[in-house]
């Protein structure tokens, strides 16, 4: 316990200075603008093919290990619906609650995979998101449409948008090298990716930091609270029980379950905006699950983990 709480305070420590240095204008608005990009599109895919091109991908069992994931966010997904019914929350509240049944924030993920659970368990992370990232930008996009009432992108649209996205691009080429057993140039080509590999975890977090907002967690009082524990709770012990019940064990039971202790993702509130959602509410929820997954991840990793 003492050992993880250790690994996971210099994350929380770095969100932390992202909220100060955005909120006292250090060192510049500019400089928060861009930092979350170039974090997004460059320094976390050159950290995700680094691992994962080397990694003992061969150890994960494809059943069990996708089985857990798609069927425990299927599981949040309804508990998240049925307990936005029971709080009568209104259609754009709604759109907005569900999503934290199956968002998750990928920069505190690596950070606790990388800190916590060295190259492997790093990799196997990031191939355990590389299954997430579809199947919750789907259910967001159905549920801010459904509950919401704006039109959903096409099928076609969505596809799109996750294939382009850089962290699932990035795995699945980390993934391509690993099977053909391609090793990145050591000369020229290497150094540059372990420079924008070391960047990338201080950048990400700091711009997690930048764009919480507590003035929205006192707008959204209990409903805040009821989405929290879905996502940092009650998720952890799904995801635990179908591990269990599927056998998956080892390393690769581990990264599934640092997903399941994640926040909720910053990018959430974006979406929610454009389609119609309650946006103060989704920054509450983002906000709030950030703080209290401070409290949450090192003990459910530490006893479930």
């Amino acid at each position: 316990m003492i050992e993880i709480v250790a690994a996971l305070v210099p994350s929380f420590a770095i969100i932390a200075f992202g909220w100060a240095g955005k909120r006292w204008g250090f060192p510049g608005e500019a400089f928060w603008d861009g930092a979350e990009r170039i974090a997004y599109y460059v320094l976390f895919p050159a950290l995700m093919i680094k691992n994962i091109s080397v990694a003992p991908l061969d150890r994960i069992e494809p059943g069990p290990f996708a089985g857990a994931i798609l069927i425990s966010m299927a599981i949040n997904f309804g508990f998240a619906i049925l307990a936005g019914r029971a709080l009568k929350l209104s259609g754009a509240q709604m759109g907005a609650f569900v999503q934290s049944g199956v968002r998750f924030n990928t920069y505190v993920g690596f950070a606790a995979a990388a800190s916590l659970g060295g190259s492997e368990g790093f990799a196997f992370f990031s191939v355990a998101i590389a299954l997430v990232i579809p199947v919750a930008n789907v259910l967001s996009v159905w549920g801010l449409a459904y509950f919401a009432g704006r039109a959903a992108p096409s099928l076609g649209g969505i596809l799109v948008q996750i294939a382009k996205n850089p962290f699932f691009v990035s795995v699945v080429f980390g993934i391509a090298l690993n099977l053909a057993k391609v090793e990145i140039p050591a000369f020229g080509v290497r150094p540059i990716v372990d420079m924008l590999a070391a960047a990338a975890l201080f950048l990400g977090l700091a711009s997690v930091g930048a764009g919480l907002d507590l003035s929205a967690i006192k707008e959204t009082g209990p409903t805040v609270a009821v989405g929290i524990a879905l996502k940092l709770v009650v998720l952890p012990l799904v995801v635990w029980t179908i591990c269990r019940v599927v056998g998956l064990d080892g390393v690769a039971a581990w990264a599934v379950m640092v997903y399941a202790t994640l926040p909720l993702a910053p990018a959430a509130y974006v979406l929610t905006r454009q389609m119609g959602g309650d946006a103060p509410l989704m920054a509450g929820l983002i906000t709030a699950s950030t703080l209290a997954a401070a409290f949450t991840m090192p003990l459910f990793l530490a006893f479930l983990g």
